[in-house]
């Protein structure tokens, strides 16, 4: 078989299913303001008649849009063909992002470590050209602030992180001095205002003064411990206590730091 015989056996697989009227009933409805119209012609047309290079768009096409042309069902192109998910309802009746995380304390904290990094590679990875839905609000924390209110850290975190998300995008957007390959600032509607969000920084003093409480429990001398019995450890196994409390305070610090500079 040559290789237009291979290109249009291609085409063929992945050319529209035509409707039949009898099928066209159960799509979606047309409302008021849109009306539904076959395509199928229109991309049969397009893949006989495009060349090599060449690429069909609107008016409003922009270079972020061409570097993030995806091949639609191509498993390294198209993120959405790998999601177990059709809504971040499902995913969270399915047990994705559990709160609490976990009830054994000792791993609850490791997983909020491995949740602030994420994040932090996240933002990194935004602030580098790619899209705030695809890295900082990939995270359900984020899409769903109010579950995490009864997780102090968690959510003193994730509060501070969509405000400096909101920062960047409105300091960015005022002094108009970055390309699209940049820093791409549509928000896709996403939730970067939260109630209390106003009042983040003050939240994450608390959690990390009650932080530093607990290391000094850590370091006290046994003479002394008995009057900090009444400090809560924050995970059972006393041996790895100072070092996460270590952990999560220098991952606060620099995130309070961060923000600051942002804002």
């Amino acid at each position: 078989m040559d290789w237009k015989s291979t290109e249009q056996a291609s085409m063929d697989r992945h050319a529209p299913h035509h409707f039949s009227s009898s099928s066209s009933s159960s799509s979606i409805p047309a409302s008021e303001n849109t009306v539904w119209a076959d395509a199928s012609p229109l991309l049969e047309a397009a893949c006989r008649e495009l060349q090599d290079g060449e690429l069909i768009h609107g008016d409003n096409f922009n270079l972020f849009a061409a570097m993030s042309a995806l091949e639609i069902m191509d498993p390294k192109m198209d993120s959405g063909i790998i999601n177990r998910y059709c809504s971040v309802d499902e995913a969270i009746e399915d047990g994705a992002a559990p709160i609490p995380i976990s009830p054994d304390k000792t791993t609850d904290v490791r997983c909020s470590i491995d949740i602030m990094d994420h994040l932090l590679a996240c933002e990194a990875t935004w602030h580098k050209g790619h899209s705030l839905a695809q890295t900082v609000f990939s995270c359900i924390y984020l899409l769903r602030p109010e579950r995490t209110a009864s997780h102090a850290l968690l959510h003193s975190y994730c509060k501070i992180t969509r405000t400096t998300c909101k920062a960047v995008v409105s300091v960015v957007s005022d002094a108009r001095t970055h390309e699209e390959e940049d820093l791409f600032l549509m928000a896709y509607g996403l939730p970067l205002n939260a109630d209390g969000d106003d009042k983040c920084l003050s939240l994450l003093n608390a959690v990390e003064e009650n932080l530093s409480r607990q290391l000094r429990a850590c370091k006290a001398p046994s003479s002394k411990r008995k009057m900090l019995e009444d400090i809560e450890p924050l995970q059972t196994n006393a041996n790895l206590e100072e070092g996460y409390c270590k952990a999560l305070s220098c991952r606060l610090r620099f995130r309070k730091v961060l923000s600051c500079i942002c804002t």
